[in-house]
């Protein structure tokens, strides 16, 4: 391949994924549920003047700041360049999030494409174009706000690319630092994928007894677990109260997280690598050959492995799937070649005549013609899903909360995280997904406030936090009815009404005067 032409060739899958995932979001206010949340964590950076804070004054106010922390101070200090102040800062951090993980993903895709397109290879360029590009899992975060995990994973995957080199000089030993740094410091789950396919490749490789490949990953596990260690020792006890919360979306009834549908969503991206994967596979054990473990294949392996974690927590165990797919996907274009060997599918011992190169044509032409307008009707379904009922955007209700909702903490569903960006006021949050036992004791306030159980944890943790304000959208109301939500008498008092949302007052004296 003439080096110009990969030159346009990369380019193009580079737009085309950008545009294919602006496309998807247009119209809508595009960031959505965990969007919020991360622009919130910029804004507590910002409070904290460019530092990262140990404890949060907006997100759970009191409770520590645990996520890392690298993508938010790249937002903050480019928020600096363009002077973004009042409400339109909240908004230049949504949109920035958004946008970098556009561009993360998309070069991830470009990626992707110059390491596994063979050109001596009849539809490796339209496989390894198409595949990334329309089905690739980012799609998929982006309708949720996964926006550090977007990000995080580029990083993982070039580490994985670089880490199958033959020999690195010391420009790679290099640059493998700085993915050993960023990665533990972008994305906790990420890093946590990154340190078990690292640990599973060094394995293989003193096993195999490929000693630069062994030096080079232990180097690289070296340095990130040094820099996960500086960073979450200081937390220690937030991973083991993690670990110990058997279930990380864990509000019950008040939590859309553990709806069925969602879930569902991300299965098709997996379809045409599904059927890709089974044809190479039928072909390899009818050969008796099969390609070179990579580092790819031991990362999938090790991950496979860690899919056990659905018996404690499924909902991680559904993150864990969607590297997975990222690592197959990488694989079976890798080894396109396998099905497109001349005479292995036509074979008179075969039931059908198709050779490979139509099998892999027909796929093309399927994808084209039947995938892409499906998978963009299923992205823009789960984008819609993830911007109604529990998570739905109020541009009225944030703008009246900034003037009218200043003097105390704010009880609230996922709107809070926007109320908590934008408006910059502290929210506690009573729904969606959360992990730590400081914020779900938290949340336990506004379940026990919302359904009417007074008791004395509820009026000192009322006391320490300032609550004040409390957010009910009516699909709660609808969802769950009057068994578990009791806003009829005091004290709550009815501030204003939103069409979906109710703003009510918490009455201090009438709460003493209940609890008496």
């Amino acid at each position: 391949m003439k080096k110009h032409q990969r030159i346009y060739e990369i380019s193009a899958v580079l737009g085309i994924s950008i545009l294919f995932r602006v496309v998807i979001f247009y119209g809508a206010f595009a960031p959505h549920v965990d969007a919020a949340e991360f622009a919130t964590f910029v804004r507590e950076i910002a409070i904290n003047n460019g530092s990262v804070p140990t404890v949060n004054s907006l997100y759970f106010p009191g409770s520590r700041f645990i996520y890392p922390p690298l993508l938010f101070l790249f937002v903050y200090y480019v928020s600096l360049i363009f002077h973004a102040g009042g409400p339109s800062q909240g908004y230049f951090y949504l949109y920035s999030l958004f946008a970098l993980a556009v561009v993360a993903g998309s070069v991830k895709n470009a990626f992707i494409y110059r390491k596994t397109v063979n050109p001596e290879v009849k539809g490796s360029r339209a496989l390894s174009f198409v595949i990334p590009v329309f089905f690739g899992v980012d799609i998929y975060a982006l309708t949720w706000g996964g926006y550090a995990y977007i990000v995080d994973y580029l990083f993982l995957i070039l580490l994985l690319f670089h880490l199958d080199k033959g020999k690195w000089n010391r420009y790679d030993f290099l640059y493998g630092a700085f993915l050993s740094l960023v990665i533990p410091l972008t994305h906790d789950l990420t890093w946590f994928i990154a340190e078990a396919s690292v640990t599973g490749f060094l394995i293989f490789n003193v096993i195999q007894k490929r000693r630069d490949k062994a030096i080079m990953s232990s180097f690289v596990l070296i340095v990130s677990t040094v820099t996960g260690i500086i960073w979450w020792l200081p937390r220690v006890s937030f991973v083991v109260s993690a670990i110990s919360i058997g279930q990380s979306a864990g509000a019950g009834f008040f939590s859309p997280v553990n709806s069925d549908y969602s879930a569902l969503l991300a299965i098709p991206f997996g379809v045409p690598v599904s059927v890709l994967a089974a044809l190479e596979l039928m072909v390899s054990l009818r050969r008796h050959k099969f390609e070179p473990i990579d580092a790819f294949t031991v990362a999938m392996v090790v991950g496979a492995f860690m899919l056990l974690i659905i018996v404690r927590d499924p909902v991680i165990a559904a993150r864990i799937a969607l590297y997975l797919y990222t690592f197959l996907m990488i694989i079976v274009l890798k080894n396109i070649h396998i099905i497109s060997w001349k005479g292995v599918m036509g074979s008179r011992h075969m039931r059908w005549n198709l050779k490979p190169k139509k099998i892999v044509a027909l796929i093309v032409v399927l994808l084209f013609a039947v995938g892409i307008p499906s998978q963009f009707a299923i992205s823009s379904s789960a984008s819609h899903y993830y911007s109604e009922g529990m998570f739905l955007y109020d541009h009225d209700l944030i703008t009246w909360a900034g003037s009218h909702m200043q003097n105390g903490t704010i009880l609230a569903p996922e709107i809070g995280n926007y109320i908590s960006s934008i408006d910059g006021l502290p929210v506690i949050l009573y729904s969606g997904f959360i992990v730590g036992k400081e914020q779900i004791i938290q949340r336990e306030v506004a379940l026990d406030l919302i359904s009417g159980h007074i008791n004395s944890s509820l009026m000192k943790l009322l006391d320490t936090y300032n609550i004040r304000y409390l957010i009910l959208p009516l699909s709660l109301m609808e969802k769950n009815g009057s068994e578990h939500v009791n806003i009829k008498t005091p004290p709550l008092y009815l501030m204003k009404n939103f069409g979906d949302y109710s703003v009510y007052r918490i009455s201090y004296m009438q709460l003493n005067q209940n609890y008496q």
